[in-house]
């Protein structure tokens, strides 16, 4: 059994369980990665449960262009989500046990958080967990918008035209045609 443990300056920052690591052609392995300051940290368990190997992948090793992390956040064949991360000299894949995205995004974000200061460039629709969900709550949004304006109290006022002298009533801020002499008007 392999034993693992953290530098002085280095802290756990994220941590979960169920990750599939494939390796190659091989099946690869279930375990345990860890999000640290200054690694991501892969510990392949045993079938009892031990910790087998340590992979240690230096955070300063993932590849940034343009200031932005080489993350990439989709599903795997049996669609659960995993997370693609870029190396200077590999290409590694963690498949999380999980159909949720936002937890792998999690991933991603604090990653990138760590090395460009920013979220993860992942595209927006990406980012919703329901496909049309964003889509959705813009709508939601919008209509409670004109709801609300529709059911502002109104102002009622009553003015004189302004060029006969007549009185004109109606909703502050409407245009109004006096029905005497046809001049429109706005309602003050």
């Amino acid at each position: 059994m392999v034993d693992y443990s953290l530098l002085p300056n280095e802290g756990v920052l994220l941590k979960n369980e169920s990750v599939w690591h494939p390796i190659g052609k091989r099946n690869g392995n279930i375990g345990e990665l860890i999000l640290t300051n200054l690694n991501l940290i892969y510990l392949k368990k045993s079938a009892f449960g031990g910790i087998k190997e340590v992979l240690k992948f230096p955070l300063n090793q993932i590849k940034i262009i343009d200031d932005n992390v080489q993350v990439i956040i989709s599903k795997s064949s049996g669609n659960f989500c995993q997370m693609e991360l870029f190396f200077i000299n590999s290409h590694e894949v963690f498949i999380f046990n999980s159909l949720i995205k936002k937890q792998v995004l999690r991933w991603a974000d604090k990653i990138s958080e760590l090395l460009t200061g920013h979220e993860a460039n992942i595209d927006p629709s990406e980012r919703n967990t329901i496909p049309g969900f964003g889509i959705a709550t813009d709508l939601l949004k919008n209509t409670i918008g004109t709801f609300k304006e529709a059911l502002k109290e109104k102002e009622n006022v009553t003015n004189r035209c302004i060029s006969c002298g007549a009185p004109l009533s109606g909703i502050k801020g409407e245009v109004k045609k006096c029905k005497y002499c046809g001049v429109k008007q706005t309602l003050k």
